[in-house]
């Protein structure tokens, strides 16, 4: 036996070898893809709870320096270089419903802030004005409660009256 025999029989893969090689990386991809998107919803619940605590502290702020609760997403982005600055946000809206943290396709960043006055939660413009707004609630969608479909919320001030989302 020559060398150039040797070298004629040793040529490639087989189509068995490079289908192994081909069904071993599409399960490795596989798990990778479904590691990312759970690691990436994890990622995006913590963004959003770490946003409703620091704007629960900016609203607190304000409560202390102005002396009634913000009810407007400017009242906290107009002057920067107050403590209490928190910028404005398209995905920070009042609203005395949270079913829109739910039908929304950014519902994993919004936040949904609730007036809440003596009676419950209000947008009524009187009790706007005349600073009846005895605290705020702080709502945010949250996947991992009620089954995956739930609303979660942090209160700023006397938000007990209002009822549970």
């Amino acid at each position: 036996m020559s060398l150039t025999d040797i070298k004629a029989k040793n040529q490639g893969f087989t189509i068995v070898e490079l289908l192994i090689v081909v069904v071993v990386i599409a399960i490795l991809a596989a798990i990778t893809i479904v590691s990312y998107n759970g690691i990436t919803g994890r990622a995006n619940q913590a963004a959003v709870k770490g946003q409703a605590a620091t704007y629960q502290k900016k609203a607190e702020l304000y409560q202390s320096e102005v002396g009634n609760y913000p009810v407007a997403t400017t009242d906290l982005s107009a002057d920067s270089s107050k403590s209490y600055y928190y910028p404005s946000s398209t995905l920070v809206t009042f609203n005395a419903s949270t079913s829109s943290l739910v039908n929304d396709t950014d519902m994993t960043k919004r936040l949904v802030i609730q007036k809440c006055a003596a009676s419950g939660f209000t947008d009524d413009q009187a009790d706007i004005n005349s600073a009846n707004i005895t605290g705020l609630k702080i709502n945010f969608y949250d996947p991992n409660k009620s089954g995956g479909a739930g609303v979660d919320s942090v209160s700023v001030g006397n938000a007990a009256v209002c009822p549970a989302s």
